[in-house]
């Protein structure tokens, strides 16, 4: 099955010296890019089985505090849907069943 959207982490840095979390850029290709910003992103990345679907983690730190969005794109619909912020950090983002799911610490 072709992919519609191919995503890749490029230029990661850890979150803050000595984090086991990173950031960095998103590097987008594909029938339609959607219009994210490309900068603060977790190098997290989950998929629904027929590739309709793409999650991504973006970071919001507010004050400080690690917060972050999920991003749910629809390559099919050529839409995109972002979380209210969550705060704490992304330990792990996947597809089950029909939807996506993550687990915070």
């Amino acid at each position: 099955m072709k992919q519609r959207l191919r995503i890749r982490f490029k230029n990661r840095q850890e979150l803050r010296q000595g984090s086991l979390w990173n950031r960095c850029d998103l590097q987008m290709s594909g029938e339609w890019i959607p219009a994210l910003s490309l900068g603060n992103w977790q190098d997290l990345k989950a998929v629904s089985p027929d590739q309709r679907y793409v999650a991504l983690v973006q970071w919001n730190t507010k004050e400080n505090q690690p917060g972050f969005h999920v991003v749910r794109i629809d390559t099919h619909a050529r839409t995109y849907h972002k979380t209210k912020r969550i705060a704490g950090l992304c330990r792990e983002l996947k597809w089950q069943q029909d939807r996506f799911v993550w687990e915070k610490s």
